[in-house]
């Protein structure tokens, strides 16, 4: 008899324009491979938007769940935040065990086999509902993120950053011990939460989407892709794109392609030139990434696994990226990807691809590799298994 699972988010799981509704999406699909289809409970209001995609995500779940902020929740949170030092951001998802039976109209002590939540932030409201099985998939360490933010902030923002970054560690720790299961992207992050069952289960990519394509475009085109509605996202443009005026100009044959959803509204003070295009939102990414050349990824604060980074290399594309983002896979990208952490090397790197444009064609045939080992199917196997084991009792 296949598990009762109910699914807790922050977030209503389609569009996939954000990387933990990209995991979601990707967790329900692989659900139900396994003829399991879950109940979801999202820790928001519903909006307008959602009832467009509530056909599609019937097909993958049972029912669906809207839990949005009430009075009684902003204090529950407020009470948390001053007596128990609940982090900030984790106090928008708090909800009453009571609101949450209601919500669900739980009658047993256990309507479900399996609890499965996304983030930090949905854990709390995770941990009221009675279940054989409680499932955490962090994601990445929002408390490691904060960090980050903290040592390139100054003033109040530095405060603020080193205020949570501690606050959102010590929850992070403590409600790792509630849940029988727990995971993150990458070993970076599953180091700073520091959970000894912690499971590292990279992001995965759409094999029957993401593959490479011979249409070029016509000019070399190097591509940052990605939500620039993210500040890592977007202190990346900003970084590169001085540094990519200064050295290839209109004449240079060379374009700058940055996609993704709100790229287009970017305010930026660069002078405006042919050769870089803010596409904004595309329907088809996996189209237009493959028909790009180069591929950037100079994030130099975040954490986790970049999504960008998979996606371009299954689409046959050399990388060039900083040392953050390759050290958060331990999967062996030599040859694929090439690190530059400054100006020199990220230039270097990019003249010595165009210069050699043979190099993309081993990881043109590697991308087959790279998308099998990626896959959000064997990401899921793993974690399926262990959420076997703990229902059997192993």
């Amino acid at each position: 008899m296949r598990p009762k699972v109910l699914i807790v988010s922050t977030r209503f799981p389609l569009p996939t324009t954000r990387g933990d509704t990209l995991i979601v999406w990707n967790r329900l699909v692989a659900y139900k491979s396994v003829n399991i289809k879950p109940d979801i409970l999202i820790l928001a209001e519903r909006r307008a938007e959602d009832i467009h995609h509530l056909n599609t995500l019937s097909s993958y779940v049972g029912n669906v769940y809207f839990l949005p902020i009430t009075l009684s929740s902003i204090f529950k949170a407020l009470y948390l935040i001053l007596l128990q030092k609940l982090p900030l951001q984790a106090s928008p998802y708090v909800r009453s065990r009571c609101a949450i039976r209601k919500s669900l109209n739980i009658n047993r002590r256990f309507s479900y086999d399996v609890v499965h939540a996304f983030l930090s932030r949905s854990a709390n409201a995770a941990s009221l509902i009675s279940s054989k099985t409680h499932v955490l998939e962090f994601i990445d360490s929002l408390s490691r993120n904060y960090s980050e933010r903290r040592t390139t902030s100054y003033g109040l923002k530095k405060a603020f950053y080193s205020f949570e970054s501690r606050r959102l560690l010590s929850y992070e720790k403590q409600i790792a011990t509630y849940f029988d299961v727990t995971s993150t992207v990458s070993n970076e992050d599953a180091r700073f939460i520091s959970d000894p069952k912690i499971l590292v289960l990279p992001n995965g990519v759409d094999c029957n989407v993401f593959k490479p394509s011979t249409s070029k475009r016509e000019r070399i085109t190097l591509v940052i892709s990605g939500n620039m509605n993210y500040l890592p996202n977007i202190n990346a443009v900003k970084w590169f794109v001085p540094i990519f005026q200064k050295h290839f100009d209109e004449n240079s044959g060379i374009d700058l392609l940055i996609l993704g959803i709100g790229s287009d509204k970017m305010k930026h003070p660069w002078p405006k030139v042919k050769n870089i295009i803010f596409a904004g939102y595309v329907k088809n990414l996996a189209l237009e990434l493959s028909r790009c050349h180069i591929a950037l990824c100079p994030i130099h604060q975040s954490s986790g696994v970049q999504n960008k980074l998979i996606e371009a290399l299954a689409c046959g594309l050399p990388v060039v990226a900083s040392s953050r983002i390759v050290e958060a896979f331990s999967f062996d990208l030599s040859g694929m990807v090439y690190k530059a952490d400054n100006e020199t090397e990220i230039v270097n790197a990019i003249n010595f691809l165009v210069q050699n444009g043979n190099l993309s064609n081993p990881i043109f045939q590697n991308a087959e590799i790279i998308r099998k080992s990626f896959s959000w199917q064997s990401t899921f196997d793993n974690l399926f298994n262990h959420i076997s084991d703990q229902l059997n009792g192993k």
